[in-house]
Parts: structure tokens; C-alpha cells; sequence
């Protein structure tokens, strides 16, 4: 189980808003899956969070999902 504010809560939840509403159970748990024993910062939670998100909308991660978050939460 890991721990999240608010803002983090909120930053997954819209990252999961995409997919397809069977799916966002998956999504949660296997981003909590990658995430479980590590210290969960902002930067950290977007880039595992939208790597899942790509992989599970059927796209390939980009070099950008893991590399070049400030670790500001970016909101839309």
C-alpha cells in the first residue's frame, strides 16, 4: 500500500480518466504494484503513472515518461 496527498490523489485519478472505466481498477493497482517500497514524490508518481497510462491506452512508453519531469505536479 502506498501513501498519497491529495494533489497526488488527484494527478492519478485524471491520469486514469482516459482509459476505459474497467480498466482504471487495474491501472491503480499496478501503478501502487511499481511504486510499493519507494519514497512516492510527485515526479515519481507522473512518470510511472503516465508510463502505465501509455502502456495500458496501447502506446509505447516514450523516453520522456522517465526522464525529464521536474517533479512540479503538472495539472491541466
Amino acid at each position: 500500500m502506498i501513501a498519497l496527498n491529495d494533489n497526488q490523489l488527484a494527478l492519478i485519478m485524471d491520469l486514469a480518466t482516459p482509459l476505459a472505466r474497467k480498466q482504471r481498477s487495474a491501472f491503480l493497482e499496478a501503478v501502487a504494484a511499481r511504486l510499493e517500497g519507494r519514497q512516492v514524490g510527485d515526479g515519481a508518481l507522473y512518470r510511472v503513472a503516465l508510463a502505465m497510462q501509455r502502456e495500458m491506452l496501447g502506446r509505447n512508453p516514450t523516453p520522456e515518461d522517465g526522464h525529464g519531469v521536474s517533479g512540479e505536479l503538472h495539472r491541466g
